[in-house]
């Protein structure tokens, strides 16, 4: 079977958006790439109208990442507002402030969130800024209420000379 490369014209078009809502963030991780926004955008009306645009151009999935997406004030509305848009939805978190009541909540409006673990370690996770001690035991926690609800999982991970 002989398998043809793509031209730059035949590629898929990329339909999915990652919304950097918000540069606040509640943990200190030593390799963060995030870079702090000169204003974030907290007006639901602004905010509707930026999914729009997102959903105009062709976008499908939106993907709200920060700094710490669940710090910013509109996430619950922002996640309604694009899933009645149709978008897939989904959240980049450390997990921090996930719990049962919010992820319950969220199942009927998101269909991925992503979490992030570097280390199988809490005490790795804490030296690497992410955590006080218990971000692993919180994660697993987690992502077994997300499983339940049926929300789709992934695990993202920064490698680091430290967890390396």
């Amino acid at each position: 079977m002989k398998i043809k490369a793509l031209t730059l014209q035949e590629e898929k078009t990329i339909i999915s958006a990652n919304w950097h809502i918000t540069s606040n963030w509640n943990y200190r991780c030593r390799f963060c790439y995030t870079q702090r926004l000169a204003k974030a955008i907290q007006d639901l009306p602004q905010s509707i109208a930026i999914l729009e645009k997102i959903k105009a151009i062709g976008q499908e999935k939106i993907n709200f990442v920060g700094g710490e997406p669940m710090t910013h004030p509109l996430i619950f509305d922002l996640v309604r507002c694009a899933k009645n848009m149709g978008f897939t939805v989904c959240i980049t978190t450390n997990g921090y402030f996930l719990n049962k009541s919010n992820i319950e909540w969220l199942a009927s409006y998101v269909d991925w969130i992503g979490i992030s673990v570097d280390s199988i370690s809490n005490q790795v996770e804490k030296e690497l800024g992410r955590g006080f001690g218990n971000h692993v035991s919180h994660a697993m926690e987690v992502a077994n209420l997300i499983h339940d609800v049926g929300i789709r999982l992934k695990i993202n991970t920064t490698i680091t000379k430290k967890n390396y």
